[in-house]
């Protein structure tokens, strides 16, 4: 489904969207600054990216977080560090590799940037 929407239009709402949602547009920046920065992010930034993103949902916040407790730092480092060093013309072997890795939890935090 085309929404007929130009670059123009995008942009524009993107601003807006920045606009009326300031906080959360904020701490991607910060996020993502600093996911960046490092070229790796471990367990705590992890679990900053998923107490921001469903912070409305308890729920999901709790689940989430369950599921990666199972994965140490070191081990979110290794991936984070692995993802982080493609380029997004590889945005398809990332996931692939995070797939057949068995690391879709991680995904998440792809998602997010």
């Amino acid at each position: 489904m085309d929404a007929g929407l130009g670059k123009e239009e995008i942009l524009d709402l993107s601003k807006e969207y920045d606009r009326r949602f300031l906080w959360w547009t904020q701490k991607e920046n910060e996020l993502g600054k600093k996911i960046k920065t490092d070229k790796e992010s471990g367990i705590d930034v992890l679990i900053e990216i998923i107490e921001w993103k469903f912070y409305t949902l308890p729920g999901r916040i709790k689940r989430t977080l369950n599921l990666i407790s199972e994965h140490s730092d070191n081990f979110v480092r290794s991936v984070t560090r692995q993802a982080i060093s493609m380029t997004t013309k590889q945005d398809d072997k990332r996931i692939k590799e995070l797939r057949a890795r068995r690391k879709k939890i991680l995904i998440l935090k792809f998602y997010l940037y």
